[in-house]
């Protein structure tokens, strides 16, 4: 973006380049900006081309230092509130535009004619694809009101399904789904040679590779079909500081890598065709034109059949027709290749990727999955928004399409600010209230009944994940405990599992840290057992026949005390599973074996509840890089400098130990020093800093997220240094991870078989996982470990 705006002051002689350094013309011309933009309006008072459209423009100008800083998200000037009028105004309600739609809907309008006098008993198929916000196609659509067509709108955001769905609801030949230009049409669920046009607006710059996209699109073509383009064909200065703030429109590997390119020229486009075979049958302005400078062009491209055009139908007939019932398959795919691989084999996986995806067809929603509600809708576009997904339905789980700890506040600020039914919420309630209840249908429900429910909500802490299809006392309930930071995000990834697996008589639960100011007020040696004792008495009073209880890290020892409690109420838990849960070592199996009980009681407690020992192990909890924030010193070295520490004198390896100790660790104890001359709250925003966040910084509501997120997680630590389980008698299986000493520090703190055996008297399965304590159920590892982990006692 910057090299495009130097070369354009360049080219305009604001500046010169000499030896890759720029410097200021000498010019006399005026180029305050106030002064510019007056000239500007005055120049659309009298042209009248769009005001709203310039509104917009300025507006860009005007936030341009908070777009370059990522502090004002592009989307939120082209579509304040969801308000999609400045959109509009940039692609329908203007005079270049209106010209060009026009033209496009006359060609569609005479190709669907031509198509029904041929054969009228096959629908005219057209395939619109970035449709957006209907620039164009609010004029096609209503243009071919009588014909027999079906018309495909297709976005990869659904709120411009669900604004399309209520501009065209009365057009049943409409049908909306989810499409992207950048993957592979079979992947998304569309057959090849079935449209007769593919309407393409003001979306090909989107392209990654054009070569690939064109290639695509040829392959959705039946015989001598077309593909209509309205594209910007020049460098509009106007773009440069508004429109092209946009995600997507960097990365590009075709000719625009070489030139510092967003669009596409004249000259690029027909030799695009000219690759693809494909023959320019129009296009409009007129090159040289005045018009043309306007910089936006319309192209009718037909495509001769390259392939031999085969019909699903057909080809089952003949099967049927030749061979026995058993020898047809039951799916059929006409593909426009063979995809290969790269020693040039059949590439058997995409294969099977393809019937896959044909079978769940997971890009188009049907229509009861999909948001119902205008105020469902609304939720569900700030989802998509903020979790980066193109469509989610109603009854899709947050945590399971991508949501997390820092999303949930996120989309909590977003709902409260742009959802008129949040507004009267407190955000830790509706924080909570979200947690509870993870769909779009659960909370839009949730804030529907606010006011007649205020009083009568269930435990903030209660998530149901999943419904047994029998009564609870005909059930089994497999129940998830929070992990550190009191949420089921280490969990996503399983749980997906879980679900997959379960079966329909079982429910799945999970517990999370519901109200913080409750949460943190418990008596902080006694943390576990007392949520032992509230969950169990949650779960008792739901009156399943049998409980399966998982926990990761801290969660497995509330998943601990959870079956202590409900197995002396005579209650049935089958099964306890600790998934790379630490505890503290005996003394004679630590470094302190030879010193006194005091020295290692004060060893233990002090080394988790000390704070800037604290924030290394959260930084790892929510992604932030802890060097970058400042924590230089190895993990290894740190290690050493607390078995040291722990030696000398009273063995309290506290923050002043950590800064006043030093000898052959001076070193480390400077590092300390340096931290310590900081605030807690100086030192954590320094480690928010480092966490990546898709839009730029992190924003007040997640910063708040992130303090309650810590304040629980140093509670949860503080308790497990001094917790010592209590004997368990019943069945309970033990997974350790191969890499161990990545979350504890391994000198007095480990999750391994000895360290656990004293306590269980039993029937024990002990395993160890692949990876380490924070990844060993995620991505691959969880691939490795997934099979033990379902292998329940029931």
């Amino acid at each position: 973006m910057t090299k495009r705006w130097l070369q354009v002051l360049v080219n305009e002689g604001i500046i010169t380049c000499e030896a890759n350094a720029y410097k200021a013309s000498e010019i006399s011309t005026d180029l305050g900006s106030e002064k510019l933009w007056k000239e500007f309006f005055e120049i659309e008072d009298d042209f009248q081309y769009s005001k709203e459209f310039v509104d917009y423009l300025k507006e860009s100008s005007d936030l341009l230092p908070e777009l370059i800083q990522g502090k004002e998200d592009p989307l939120n000037i082209l579509f304040p509130k969801g308000d999609t009028d400045p959109a509009l105004a940039a692609y329908h309600d203007n005079k270049v535009n209106g010209m060009l739609n026009n033209i496009a809907t006359k060609e569609i309008r005479y190709l669907c004619e031509k198509k029904n006098k041929k054969s009228p008993e096959k629908p005219f198929r057209i395939l619109e694809v970035g449709a957006g916000v209907g620039g164009t196609s609010l004029d096609v659509i209503p243009e071919l009101e009588g014909c027999n067509v079906e018309y495909y709108f297709t976005d990869l955001s659904v709120f411009f399904l669900n604004k399309a769905q209520e501009n065209f609801g009365k057009y049943n030949w409409v049908k909306y789904g989810i499409f992207n230009i950048n993957e592979d049409f079979v992947s998304q669920g569309y057959e090849a040679f079935s449209f007769d046009v593919i309407l393409c607006a003001n979306v090909l710059h989107n392209s990654r590779n054009i070569n690939s996209v064109m290639k695509n699109l040829k392959g959705l073509l039946s015989e001598d079909a077309s593909i209509i383009i309205l594209e910007e064909t020049r460098t509009s200065y106007l773009l440069l500081t508004s429109m092209e703030f946009k995600d997507g429109l960097t990365g590009f590997t075709d000719e625009r890598s070489e030139h510092d390119q967003t669009f596409f020229t004249r000259k690029q486009w027909e030799d695009i065709f000219k690759r693809h075979d494909g023959q320019l049958l129009y296009e409009f302005p007129d090159k040289g034109s005045k018009l043309d400078l306007a910089g936006q062009t319309i192209y009718v491209v037909r495509f001769a059949g390259e392939y031999e055009q085969l019909e699903k139908e057909a080809v089952r007939g003949y099967l049927e027709s030749t061979v026995s019932p058993y020898m047809v398959p039951n799916q059929i795919l006409i593909l426009p290749d063979m995809p290969l691989s790269a020693n040039r084999k059949v590439d058997t996986r995409k294969i099977k990727e393809y019937f896959k995806s044909w079978d769940h067809k997971e890009n188009i929603k049907k229509k009861d999955e999909l948001p119902q509600t205008d105020l469902e809708r609304r939720i569900a576009e700030i989802w998509c928004k903020e979790l980066g997904i193109t469509s989610v339905g109603r009854n899709d789980d947050f945590y399971l399409v991508g949501g997390d700890s820092l999303l949930i506040a996120q989309i909590i600020g977003k709902m409260m600010e742009n959802i008129s039914e949040a507004s009267g919420w407190e955000w830790s309630n509706l924080l909570t209230e979200m947690m509870k209840a993870p769909t779009i249908k659960q909370i839009a429900e949730s804030l529907l009944n606010h006011q007649n429910d205020k009083g009568n909500l269930e435990d903030p802490s209660l998530m149901i994940l999943k419904n047994s299809s029998l009564n609870n006392e005909d059930s089994v309930a497999k129940v998830f405990f929070h992990a550190g930071a009191g949420t089921l995000t280490p969990y996503t990834d399983l749980l997906s599992r879980i679900k997959e697996d379960s079966k329909d008589s079982e429910s799945i639960i999970g517990f999370v840290f519901g109200n913080d100011a409750e949460y943190i007020s418990m008596e902080t040696s006694q943390t576990f057992r007392l949520l032992g004792r509230k969950y169990g008495e949650i779960l008792e009073k739901m009156g399943y026949k049998n409980y399966i209880l998982v926990g990761h890290c801290v969660g497995g020892l509330i998943a601990l005390e959870t079956a202590q409690y409900l197995r002396n109420k005579g209650i049935s838990v089958s099964d306890v599973t600790l998934i790379s849960t630490g505890i503290p070592k005996r003394k004679e199996n630590t470094i302190l074996a030879d010193a006194s009980d005091e020295i290692f009681r004060n060893a233990l407690h002090s080394s988790l509840d000390n704070e800037l020992l604290l924030e290394r192990i959260f930084a790892r909890v929510i992604g932030a890089d802890a060097y970058k924030a400042g924590y230089q010193v190895s993990d290894e070295r740190l290690q050493q400098y607390i078995e040291y520490i722990s030696r000398c004198g009273s063995g309290e390896i506290t923050v002043k130990a950590l800064c006043e100790t030093g000898g052959e660790y001076e070193d480390v104890a400077e590092e300390f020093r340096r931290l310590a001359s900081y605030t807690i709250s100086e030192r954590l925003n320094a480690l928010y800093r480092t966490i990546e966040r898709p839009n730029g910084e992190l924003m007040e509501h997640q910063l708040k997220m992130l303090n309650v997120l810590f304040r629980i997680f140093s509670q949860n630590f503080r308790c497990v240094s001094s917790y010592i389980p209590k004997l368990y008698y019943g069945n309970i299986r033990i997974f350790c991870c191969e890499i161990l000493g990545s979350h504890f520090y391994p000198g007095f703190f480990e999750e391994d078989f000895e360290t656990w055996k004293p306590y269980i008297k039993g029937n024990l399965k002990y395993n160890t996982i692949a990876g380490q304590h924070f990844d060993c159920i995620i991505g691959d590892n969880l691939e490795k470990n997934i099979s033990k982990i379902l292998d329940f006692n029931y």
